[in-house]
């Protein structure tokens, strides 16, 4: 009975397993922004001109495009696009608490993307 029933409903995760799939989640949170920031960058060497519309672009790849500039302030636009990706606003399912958090962990990830970006050699 015990083996159906944790078939149905598998025993918690232990600390060790949920710190684990936790890095591993920012591991590839990260590795997509550095995706993207590789494909904005490559783009502006090529002659193409950014996204017009950032509001068009899920956070990773507006981080993308922030992470592209490798440090150097981006164009206003790029700026706007951004630092509003950076703030997760409380409302409708949002609560503050998650809000906090999520705004935490982008901030997280655009600090590591950035800097993964950035050793990257040009």
């Amino acid at each position: 009975m015990k083996e159906a029933y944790d078939r149905l409903l598998p025993p918690p995760k232990s600390e060790e397993e949920r710190q684990q799939e936790a890095e591993a989640f920012l591991e590839a949170f990260v590795a997509d922004a550095v995706e993207h920031a590789r494909e904005y960058d490559t783009n502006r060497r090529r002659g193409f001109a950014d996204p017009a519309d950032a509001s068009q672009l899920t956070k990773t790849q507006v981080l993308g495009l922030a992470c592209s500039y490798g440090g150097e302030e981006p164009p206003p636009r790029a700026k706007a696009a951004v630092l509003d990706a950076l703030r997760e606003e409380p409302g409708g399912w949002v609560d503050p608490d998650l809000a906090e958090r999520t705004s935490a962990l982008l901030t997280e990830v655009f600090r590591l993307a950035l800097e993964a970006f950035n050793a990257e050699p040009t």
